[in-house]
């Protein structure tokens, strides 16, 4: 038995030919091109949400601890109708930003797109954390409240409110004949809550960076399938 002719032919047999490993590539790029955006947009959705809620318990420990040096810091400097960046500075580092301190303050240059109507802000500051995070302007204020809008990556883009750009509030309550104060922190522009979730995705995609946070809190600091907007 010729066993030099034999091992040929077994070869033969088990080789691919030029057709097959063709058409296995392209199997693999059409797989590729269906699941690599999926992949994606998900990660993208859980580092987006995963950051707001970081954000989120970082901001209530530092009011915690500051509201315990001072019941009514919410009315220390901010007071409605005289606000300005510098009050805001000092008020920021008296109280919140002791325990929540920002690696540099600088003046914004970019704008805050509107994912929806092509419109944008141009805020006049940001807080930069350590993590490259940033607090954006401050959006409203009051005697006994704020907000300001957070982007979860800072001057980087997209600079797109409802998909890097949300808002968060703070309240202060008062029960003046009992002597006591406290505060709360929550995701979009106020402490109102009463409403179905269906009303908080409908206001997610009317009003974008003010509502949008809300509903992802709402769903446990989980970005859904139907999101409005887009991440």
């Amino acid at each position: 038995m010729d066993y030099n002719k034999l091992g040929n032919k077994q070869n033969k047999k088990n080789a691919f030919t030029l057709v097959e490993v063709l058409i296995t590539l392209v199997i693999i790029g059409i797989i590729a091109a269906v699941t690599v955006p999926t992949l994606m947009a998900n990660y993208r959705k859980q580092e987006v949400s995963s950051r707001l809620k970081k954000f989120y318990s970082n901001l209530s420990n530092a009011v915690r601890l500051a509201e315990i040096d001072n019941p009514g810091f919410m009315k220390s400097t901010l007071s409605g109708g005289n606000y300005s960046r510098n009050n805001f500075d000092e008020w920021w580092n008296d109280t919140i930003g002791k325990y929540m301190p920002v690696t540099k303050q600088i003046n914004s240059t970019y704008e805050a797109k509107s994912p929806t109507d092509g419109g944008s802000d141009t805020p006049s500051f940001l807080y930069v954390f350590n993590d490259g995070t940033a607090i954006i302007g401050i959006r409203n204020y009051g005697p006994s409240s704020v907000s300001f809008y957070y982007d979860i990556n800072g001057e980087k883009n997209p600079n797109t409110r409802a998909r890097d750009i949300f808002q968060f509030h703070i309240q202060q309550y008062d029960k003046k004949a009992e002597g006591i104060h406290w505060t709360k922190v929550c995701a979009g522009d106020s402490c109102s809550r009463n409403y179905s979730r269906e009303t908080a995705l409908k206001n997610c995609e009317v009003y974008g960076a003010s509502k949008c946070a809300q509903l992802i809190q709402m769903d446990g600091w989980e970005i859904k399938d139907d999101y409005p907007l887009g991440i």
